[in-house]
């Protein structure tokens, strides 16, 4: 029987994970350009490197390929920061490289759309040097190599399991020639048995083998670790969006340059709180409260600010948009005697020069009715 997830769900929507798809390419690319020539060239049992790497001979041909895995692959015998690093990039075999990859598409679109592109580069490579500190941790004094992505894909699957708790996986279940069918299970479910079943267990068994238990074990805390920093970090956030009042929540949407985001927070404040902030901030976001329906409550705000008195540059702009606003809301002569005041106050400014170019038409208009 065998048992296969080839899918998760639900997806991030038109995202691209630009750093999933790299990594995935570059691990491909080190197998075909590395892994495979260098499998075929066999080494000379009295090359010099084999004793100085203390690599095993007389267990059969050795290839350029193991002599390059026991220089760069991580030893805890001889650990080395640059080879903690490569051996993330470096595979035993086809199917050790294509296990990997198959769980880093699955898991990884979804990692990388809640981190970020940065954020899921420095969680792919921390997780994978965590991995490898959990490997020497249980293998302290072990001269054998151990390469392989599976530490930095089990912090993906750590992240994965934290942050996206009601997901699903899609697996496919069959005993060949019998029967073969695909299930949905609670992605939790799955990672639970990754890390207990196929590594805790056998830790504590005692089991001896070629695969880095330790390596899984360590990404994988260390990933989970990561995510519930991340989403305790996004609950005090949410607690301290809540916490604020509409007109700070205003504030700071302006400051962060989301006037849409500003415009909603603004539709429940009171247009003289609005028009005691600056008008280089009123402006925009007046118009913004008006394409939302909020014209009357745009309006009040910049008649608020008019009154609370500043430059006449600061009086042409306020005028201006009043005028724009009422334009737009089809009420020509009120907008007509605000975008003459923006002449008055401003003669030489830019918003006069932009009133004037409306004029013309609106007085003509008013004049033939």
């Amino acid at each position: 029987m065998f048992f296969l997830p080839i899918g998760d769900a639900p997806n991030p929507r038109g995202f691209r994970p630009w750093v999933m798809w790299a990594v995935l390419t570059l691990n491909v690319a080190v197998y075909l350009l590395y892994t495979l020539p260098l499998g075929q060239i066999p080494v000379d049992s009295m090359d010099p490197r084999l004793w100085q790497l203390h690599l095993p001979v007389g267990l059969g041909a050795v290839s350029a390929w193991d002599v390059l895995v026991w220089e760069r692959g991580f030893r805890p015998f001889a650990p080395s920061l640059a080879d903690a690093f490569t051996s993330m990039f470096m595979h035993g075999g086809l199917g050790h490289l294509a296990g990997n990859m198959l769980f880093l598409w699955i898991y990884g679109d979804n990692v990388e759309h809640r981190l970020g592109r940065l954020g899921a580069v420095v969680v792919y490579l921390g997780t994978g040097l965590a991995a490898v500190a959990g490997h020497a941790a249980l293998s302290p004094s072990s001269p054998l190599p151990m390469i392989g992505a599976s530490g930095a894909v089990s912090g993906l699957l750590g992240v994965y399991f934290v942050l996206f708790p009601h997901n699903q996986v899609r697996a496919a279940l069959g005993l060949f020639p019998f029967f073969f069918r695909v299930i949905h299970l609670p992605a939790r479910w799955v990672l639970g048995a990754y890390l207990v079943l196929d590594n805790l267990l056998p830790v504590l068994f005692g089991a001896e083998g070629p695969v880095a238990y330790g390596a899984h074990i360590g990404g994988f805390v260390s990933g989970a670790g990561v995510a519930w920093l991340v989403a305790r970090r996004g609950e005090a956030q949410a607690v301290s969006a809540q916490a604020q009042t509409p007109m700070e929540r205003v504030i700071r949407a302006l400051q962060a340059g989301e006037i849409d985001v500003a415009a909603a927070e603004g539709s429940v404040v009171s247009p003289e709180a609005l028009g005691a902030l600056p008008v280089s901030a009123l402006t925009p976001l007046a118009t913004a409260l008006a394409s939302r329906g909020e014209a009357a409550r745009a309006l009040g705000a910049l008649r608020f600010a008019l009154l609370r008195g500043g430059s006449d540059a600061d009086a042409a702009r306020l005028h201006l948009t009043s005028g724009m606003i009422l334009l737009k809301a089809g009420d020509e002569g009120a907008a007509t005697q605000q975008l003459l005041r923006v002449t008055a106050v401003a003669p030489e400014s830019a918003e006069a020069e932009a009133a004037r170019r409306l004029l013309p038409e609106l007085l003509g208009a008013r004049g033939g009715r």
